[in-house]
């Protein structure tokens, strides 16, 4: 395969990218995490700065953007996914559930136990998928309120660290190498150290502190990548079924999982907000958002939407998650990196997060780039 698979996935990052630079734009935030030095040299000039930060902290809240809260965006979200699930639902032309008679391309004696895998892949594995995918993009959501995207985005490699072993107890009980090729590891570690990087403003160690830990976009970033990372190993698997010896492979369609997890995202949508008062709330004072942000909302769901879509091909075609994950979550913090940089620097649209530690940010594209060459090589050795 080698490089094909970096195709759907650029395409991807571009659009998750794109998707939240506008969370940058359409949310209120709270608080900019961005604004204090990774170094103050001294305590005075530690103390002053946070001084500067609650001032433009207050200044932000006293001025009444009309922007929409976290748990309003994540209503935007779930609105754009259910126009999705009906597009879809009146567009296939084949039945999302599997047939139950599936005798014609089964062995008689491995029909029992491969329809019920075949249900597990076809049905649960996207059930699941959706509410974790719901509560990945909530909890992320909120993030944004703490930080920009500049900010939150390299947080998603710690995730990538326990997906490694995931993935790999995946590929043993598939029968397959953990590591189809010894440059694929140097791949991984070079794409993780380059998404860290910008997280730890240069200097890895301060990621031992609890004080970084402390940070409460940290928290609600590390909890949404913990429920994403277990969304992607699902549609990795989903994507790269396995069948029986002897058994006609069955189409797994991408199109397929997304139809399912994005109806079961919707649903449970639908129950979090109605159990919950403060998000019923939430969703009654929408008629004091500006429209312009809503609808400039609705464009970034449709892109973020756009993004699950061409990713799970990447997804289907590489066979291991971690890499493709941490490869994906690289590429969308570079390309977010500069997106939202250009719009700050020349358009003054976004937070100043994005003007900071561009040195870093930038540094640790190299490692990104290294580790995307790498991991092009092919699949198998020669």
């Amino acid at each position: 395969m080698g490089g094909k698979w970096l195709v759907p996935l650029t395409a991807a990052a571009t659009s998750f990218a794109l998707a939240d630079v506008v969370c940058d734009i359409t949310i209120q935030p709270k608080e900019d995490a961005a604004v204090l030095p990774s170094a103050p040299k001294t305590k005075l000039s530690e103390l002053e700065l946070l001084e500067e930060a609650k001032k433009e902290h207050k200044m932000v809240k006293t001025k009444d953007h009309k922007q929409l809260t976290a748990a309003q965006d994540a209503c935007v979200a779930s609105f754009v996914s259910f126009l999705l699930v009906i597009l879809l639902a009146f567009t296939r032309t084949q039945p999302v559930v599997p047939p139950t008679d599936i005798n014609a391309v089964v062995l008689p004696e491995e029909s029992a136990s491969f329809s019920t895998e075949l249900w597990a892949y076809k049905v649960l594995m996207p059930i699941v998928a959706g509410p974790l995918s719901f509560a990945s993009y909530f909890f992320l959501l909120r993030a944004f309120e703490s930080a920009s995207s500049t900010v939150i985005l390299p947080l998603v490699q710690l995730s990538s660290l326990w997906m490694l072993l995931g993935s790999s107890a995946q590929r043993y009980l598939m029968n397959e190498p953990w590591m189809q090729h010894p440059v694929h590891l140097l791949a991984y570690m070079l794409i993780l150290l380059g998404g860290l990087l910008p997280a730890a403003k240069g200097n890895l160690a301060t990621t031992l502190n609890k004080e970084f830990w402390a940070q409460k976009f940290v928290r609600l970033a590390v909890l949404s990548e913990v429920c994403n990372g277990t969304y992607n190993v699902l549609l990795s698997s989903y994507t790269q079924a396995v069948v029986p010896k002897g058994v006609k492979e069955a189409p797994t369609e991408t199109t397929e999982f997304l139809l399912i997890s994005r109806f079961a995202f919707v649903i449970t949508s639908i129950i979090v907000y109605s159990a919950t008062p403060f998000l019923r709330a939430e969703f009654l004072r929408f008629k004091s958002v500006d429209k312009k942000f809503i609808l400039i909302s609705f464009f970034g769901e449709c892109l973020a939407l756009s993004g699950y879509f061409l990713s799970s091909f990447a997804y289907k075609m590489y066979y291991q998650v971690a890499l493709v994950h941490a490869a994906e979550s690289s590429m969308i913090q570079f390309l977010n990196l500069l997106i939202a940089y250009t719009a700050k620097r020349f358009f003054n649209v976004g937070r100043e997060s994005a003007l900071a530690d561009v040195r870093v940010k930038f540094f640790s594209f190299i490692f990104i780039a290294s580790g995307l060459f790498c991991a092009a090589v092919e699949e198998t050795p020669s």
